[in-house]
């Protein structure tokens, strides 16, 4: 599996596949809008996000979102603030809901939404750094998914040539109330997941 560097304001294009049938892709295209100072400044961004066939009963998400942050940088921290705003897909796997008497049509949230984020990286000596992430997707009333994640990444390149060990570790909160229908029971019996992965990438 080859992963471009995760966090650089350039074009990013990341796929891993987990099982065969479980996949989750991106895809980022960033760049400066207004420097401020040297340090700090506005840029834009467009990103794509899919996941399909989790374990966690998420039959597929879809998200393409726009829009700015701002980014302060150091030679050892990095912080990140962006507002966005998009499209958001999420279908429910029809395995679970049917039993409790969800129709197909009941699966899936289809809408317009905002996303922010808050994000840092840093760098904890000349081989690892750490990475942070707080992230909510909203609707006009409510929000939609909470996402946190925690990367810790280590260059190994006196192994592997241009190769990074990471650890990361990705939790996800969802609102099923867009999909309750009065008198059911939730269309889910849980509403979380989280995914921890430990792999090496090498840049290409």
């Amino acid at each position: 599996m080859a992963v471009l560097p995760f966090f650089s304001r350039t074009t990013r294009i990341n796929l891993t596949l987990i099982m065969i049938q479980f996949y989750i892709a991106d895809a980022q295209v960033t760049g400066d809008l207004y420097p401020m100072t040297s340090n700090t400044g506005l840029d834009w961004l467009a990103r794509l996000d899919i996941k399909n066939n989790t374990v966690s009963g998420i039959e597929k998400q879809h998200k393409l979102f726009a829009g700015i942050g701002l980014h302060h940088t150091t030679p050892t921290v990095n912080l990140n603030l962006k507002t966005l705003v998009g499209y958001y897909l999420s279908e429910i796997d029809d395995d679970v809901p049917w039993r409790a008497g969800y129709a197909v049509d009941d699966l899936s949230n289809k809408t317009t939404a905002c996303s922010l984020i808050a994000e840092s990286k840093v760098k904890l000596n000349s081989k690892m750094d750490v990475y942070a992430r707080v992230q909510q997707y909203r609707d006009n009333d409510q929000w939609l998914e909470n996402q946190y994640a925690l990367i810790l990444n280590h260059d190994t390149t006196s192994y592997i040539d241009k190769s990074t060990l990471t650890l990361s570790m990705e939790h996800s909160k969802y609102n099923l109330d867009p999909y309750q229908k009065i008198g059911l029971p939730p269309i889910l019996p849980w509403s979380s997941d989280t995914l921890i992965r430990l792999y090496i990438s090498v840049v290409l």
